[in-house]
């Protein structure tokens, strides 16, 4: 559902936050158990988004392994024939958590078609159909087990390259106006002063433009360069 982060240090690397476990989930729901199902079924017809042949479902695995008869689970039988199951499958041991005895978590695996190289400008797009896909999924989800959401490894590297990126927008407009400033006050000379700004200005932009018809997108690295090409331009 969440995470504690009150007692996180930090400037300790070790230090993680304690999760907190949505009690509303209970995938012993025959409900739940059906739409979990489903949705994995649904999930491997999204060819166009997913490695179909990638998806690992541990509720595709359980029926199989109790047959589509005797599914979904009825009489509280659940979580003692999801773990008789569990003990046999090795697998699937990191997509299945217990607490108590119950099914606490699942987790349904899927190799996309995002590159580990993208930047952040392209990958922003996948990042929201995914959400927006969870969004609609959750919505019509039974309360038992509506509160699912979506993870990749590039997502956390997305958001640090979008920070970057935003924030060199505001970075280069505070240089220009410090180095036309600075100018001003050296060369007493308003005129001199607005020349260089736009010399700077126009290198920057060559910049964009290299950037563009290179192919390259506007990554980390590139938000980089272009608050050290201001330093540049005024030397």
């Amino acid at each position: 559902k969440d995470v504690d982060m009150s007692a996180v240090d930090a400037n300790d690397p070790s230090s993680v936050g304690i999760p907190i476990m949505d009690n509303t989930f209970d995938i012993a729901d025959p409900e739940s158990q059906q739409y979990i199902y489903d949705f994995c079924i649904n999930l491997q017809k999204n060819i166009n988004k997913i490695r179909t042949e990638t998806i690992k479902c541990p509720m595709l695995a359980f029926v199989d392994y109790i047959g589509i008869k005797n599914f979904p689970v009825q009489n509280g039988q659940f979580h003692m024939k999801i773990f008789e199951w569990f003990t046999r499958y090795y697998e699937y041991r990191g997509q299945v958590g217990f607490a108590h005895g119950k099914v606490a978590w699942m987790i349904i695996k899927g190799t996309t078609f995002v590159k580990e190289n993208q930047s952040g400008t392209e990958l922003i797009g996948e990042y929201d159909y995914w959400e927006d896909y969870m969004t609609a999924v959750n919505n019509a989800a039974p309360v038992t087990c509506n509160n699912a959401y979506q993870f990749a490894t590039v997502w956390p590297r997305m958001i640090v390259e979008l920070a970057f990126i935003e924030g060199t927008a505001v970075a280069l407009s505070v240089a220009l106006l410090s180095a036309f400033m600075s100018i001003v006050t050296f060369t007493a000379n308003i005129y001199l002063s607005l020349l260089a700004s736009v010399v700077m200005i126009m290198i920057i932009t060559s910049m964009l433009g290299f950037f563009v018809q290179m192919g390259w997108a506007l990554g980390a690295v590139e938000a980089v360069s272009l608050s050290i090409v201001v330093g540049l331009s005024i030397d």
